[in-house]
């Protein structure tokens, strides 16, 4: 299961954070779906291990890791390790 926590709430922002927690052995979609959208995105992993595609490569991030992509290149995300993985993750524009 993946939640995401709003940090922020400004009614007027151009970028928004949140708190991603992904659950382990879960991604935050379908094993075979991928997203794209416009913007860019920042990830800095807090807690557990973060597997990431971004287009065809694939990143395992861990603790004090981070990655910065735009979010036009297909990408999705999951945990594999056997603890929830936590990360800041920033966006823009905003998508929540």
């Amino acid at each position: 299961m993946s939640r995401y926590i709003q940090v922020t709430r400004e009614p007027c922002h151009k970028l928004e954070s949140l708190l991603v927690q992904i659950d382990p052995v879960d991604g935050a979609l379908p094993a075979d779906e991928f997203r794209s959208h416009p913007g860019e995105e920042f990830a800095y992993v807090l807690e557990g291990t973060l597997r990431l595609w971004i287009s065809d490569a694939i990143y395992d991030l861990n603790p004090g890791d981070s990655v910065h992509f735009k979010s036009t290149v297909k990408h999705r995300l999951e945990n594999p390790g056997d603890n929830p993985m936590v990360a800041l993750w920033v966006l823009t524009p905003p998508v929540f």
